[in-house]
């Protein structure tokens, strides 16, 4: 019991809590952190059948700046949003994950594509932060506040999907 206390406060003091900020704007700065993410990911093999779906049906994802701050668009007709969650390490945000979505139609939001930073994956370092949890809660929240939507739809490839209701209470 002992060791695992002792434990337990090394990694408090090796990885102090972090603050997780939530932007739908990413400043230019992130870009070789967002490319990193979302096309060089080492984990991309494990959901590679949903990232097929998505972009056959979508379009590829590209970065794109403008006026100082990047985005991810898929395609060429889909209009999407993102959101990036940001952690400040040491005086400096770190992006640490990313979501791209889009509404599909008046009632459904379509979750494109996810990452997070292998750290903050389920097997990582901060595994404890539940950043891909707090994404997801977040995306909840803002289906919320748009007027009609009442579904979120995950796609896991394959055919494949989880389809949500919206409900006021499930986020976050």
């Amino acid at each position: 019991m002992k060791r695992k206390q002792e434990a337990a406060g090394r990694e408090k003091a090796e990885h102090p809590a972090t603050d997780i900020n939530f932007a739908s704007r990413l400043p230019a700065a992130h870009r070789a952190e967002l490319e990193a993410l979302l096309f060089f990911h080492p984990r991309q093999s494990r959901v590679f059948p949903g990232i097929v779906e998505s972009v056959e049906k979508y379009g590829h994802p590209r970065i794109v700046e403008e006026a100082g701050y990047l985005r991810v668009s898929v395609g060429e007709s889909a209009e999407v949003q993102n959101l990036y969650a940001l952690v400040r390490r040491r005086e400096k945000a770190e992006l640490a994950g990313a979501l791209v979505y889009t509404r599909a139609d008046r009632e459904t939001l379509v979750l494109l594509h996810i990452a997070v930073k292998d750290e903050y994956s389920l097997s990582g370092r901060h595994s404890h932060q539940m950043l891909t949890m707090k994404l997801l809660a977040k995306l909840q929240e803002i289906a919320l506040q748009i007027k009609g939507v009442r579904f979120l739809v995950v796609v896991y490839g394959k055919g494949l999907m989880k389809k949500m209701p919206v409900r006021a209470g499930t986020a976050g």
